[in-house]
């Protein structure tokens, strides 16, 4: 879907060139700012470059907006391929095992939480609320979204829950079990302040997410068993 995921790149530390400053800056400003409310200048400011430079590299506001889109959605198929890979693989045995269908749920929705003093954090926590507005207010972005990350996320978490719950969970059931799942992670990500007031947390570092990890454990199993 694109020629170069300059998400990835980021998480590897790698931000040269101008295009990859752009991508950057831009998916910054469009995490706090809708689409109607960004300013290019502002972008390029963060960024460090032209002005300029944005229409020479994307076409203008919403060709970069839309480019930020497929770019979190390449960036998320990527790194949950590892995850659907295993689900397959499970779905494909002639036994199933529930607990593995679990484990298996486990890692990808928590594989999907990092610190807040991580690099990670600070590009995912722009991306989710990029995707968050975009389910509540659709552009042409949300189609991208939809074909390119929620369709093969949903229909991954349908199959793992449908074996971890030996067929309790199926059809609609399944599917409203997998977004409740994932939208409790997906809060996590976007707004932790008022959890970290309520549980006198002063960061939300390796040891909240491990304790995070043990209790959404703790939930799916009492949940799909």
């Amino acid at each position: 879907m694109v020629e170069k995921n300059y998400i990835a790149e980021l998480f590897a530390g790698k931000c040269c060139d101008a295009k990859a400053k752009i991508i950057k800056a831009a998916l910054e400003e469009f995490g706090i700012r809708s689409l109607a409310a960004a300013r290019t200048r502002q972008i390029a400011a963060r960024a460090g470059v032209n002005h300029a430079a944005i229409n020479y590299y994307f076409g203008g506001k919403k060709e970069l907006y839309l480019e930020i889109v497929r770019q979190i959605a390449d960036f998320d198929m990527d790194y949950s391929m590892q995850f659907y890979r295993r689900g397959e693989e499970l779905a494909d045995s002639s036994d199933p095992s529930p607990e593995e269908a679990r484990r298996i749920l486990e890692d990808y929705i928590i594989g999907h939480l990092w610190p807040e003093d991580s690099q990670m954090n600070s590009i995912i926590r722009h991306a989710v609320l990029i995707v968050t507005r975009e389910e509540m207010y659709q552009t042409d972005a949300f189609d991208i979204l939809y074909e390119n990350c929620f369709k093969h996320g949903y229909a991954f978490l349908d199959k793992m829950i449908q074996i971890a719950s030996r067929g309790k969970f199926k059809g609609i059931d399944s599917i409203v079990t997998a977004e409740m799942l994932m939208g409790s992670i997906i809060l996590f990500n976007s707004n932790r302040a008022a959890f970290k007031r309520l549980n006198k947390w002063e960061k939300f570092g390796d040891s909240e997410v491990e304790t995070v990890r043990l209790n959404f454990k703790r939930l799916i199993e009492s949940v799909l068993s």
